[in-house]
Parts: C-alpha cells; structure tokens; sequence
C-alpha cells in the first residue's frame, strides 16, 4: 500500500489504502442483492479513521480532511472507503453521514459506514 500525507489547515493526515480481493462469486440463492456494491465485493476499498482532538472539532477541520481523502481515493482508482465508527459517537457518525457516507451493518458497538467512489 502507498503512503499518502494529506494536509488540511494544520492538520497532517496519512491515508493508507489497503486493497483486498474481490471474492469468488457464488450460485446460491440469497435475498435481492442491493443496488449499490458491498464492500465486500469492493475489490479496491480503504478503511478510514479520523480523529480530531477535542480543541479541533466544530472548526470543520473534519469535513476537510474527509474530503481530501476522498479525492486522493478516487486519484488512486478506489471504488469505497470504510469507516468503522462506534455507535455512541453520534457526532463522527453524523459528519460521515454528511459526507456521504451510508451506514451498513453494525457489529460489536460499531456501524460500518461506507462511501461508494
């Protein structure tokens, strides 16, 4: 995976995608699949994390590190980033959800909220 720094105000971020394998499609019969792509079936997704110390949040700082990760996403020919973010952090869930993020399963405490490239 290629190390990317990306800069927002003065904040420094690292976006690490990792890649994963598409996985062998199968002929058993399931529910209708959905119209947007899984993140499973993503071959070219990245997991992203962001935190913010508490004095930076509200400045949008955020909003603007999410989307120059985006863009270096789509630079690099992703088709989904993924977030993991814990179900009692409704703040970081409703910045993802504003930055087109859609929430997928939950598991553990957590949502997988996923943006499709």
């Amino acid at each position: 995976a290629q190390l990317t720094a990306v800069k927002a105000a003065n904040v420094d971020a690292v976006f690490v995608p990792a890649f994963g394998a598409a996985p062998t499609p199968t002929s058993t019969p399931g529910p209708t699949p959905s119209p947007l792509p899984t993140p499973a079936a993503t071959p070219r997704t990245a997991t992203i994390s962001l935190l913010l110390a508490p004095d930076a949040r509200g400045q949008g700082l955020g909003r603007r590190i999410l989307a120059l990760a985006e863009a270096e996403a789509r630079r690099l020919g992703l088709h989904a980033l993924l977030a993991e973010i814990s179900l009692a952090n409704t703040a970081s869930r409703q910045a993802f959800t504003a930055a087109g993020y859609q929430p997928g399963p939950q598991h553990a405490g957590f949502v997988t909220m996923t943006l499709y490239l």
